[in-house]
């Protein structure tokens, strides 16, 4: 669904965040790791939780300027997570996090060109409701497990098929 300023409010960032990024490289052509981080239909097998894309997702093709809602079930629960993305070109492309489990959550998503395909890095910008002392610690040790499940599980599609 197009971005539109009646239903979705951007988060303000706060003063403070944390960063975390985690690089892989991928024996496929940047351009082929970028379109596959776009298709929503493969967001399901990045991630070691369950998610689908909300009743009311239009497309599934991230491009800018559209707002992606989906359903992230955790046990019992299931929590909406809402992605802008807020801009997209050759090299990359961002998302940033309307609605769900975090206060901010700032996405960019990077290739770059290799000899053997391309480096590809995840660099989130991120602050959760839990305080920075968490930040630092609880949540940064998720990112980790997240980010390295999720950059085996690309590996493991991209170049294995």
């Amino acid at each position: 669904m197009k971005f539109d300023p009646d239903l979705h409010s951007r988060p303000e960032r706060p003063s403070s965040v944390h960063v975390f990024e985690r690089s892989v490289e991928i024996a496929r052509p940047k351009d082929q790791v970028l379109e596959f981080c776009l298709q929503g239909e493969n967001f399901a097998a990045l991630l070691p939780f369950p998610i689908a894309p909300a009743e009311d997702t239009d497309d599934l093709v991230g491009r800018a300027g559209h707002v992606y809602p989906f359903n992230l079930h955790f046990g019992p629960a299931r929590l909406r997570w809402e992605a802008f993305i807020e801009d997209h070109d050759e090299q990359h492309f961002t998302d940033l996090m309307l609605k769900g489990p975090m206060r901010w959550w700032r996405h960019t998503h990077s290739a770059e060109p290799t000899a053997d395909g391309c480096l590809y890095t995840d660099r989130v910008e991120y602050r959760s409701h839990l305080g920075g002392v968490a930040d630092r610690t609880v949540v940064r040790k998720a990112m980790e497990r997240l980010f390295a499940f999720r950059h085996r599980r690309m590996k493991q599609v991209l170049e294995d098929g």
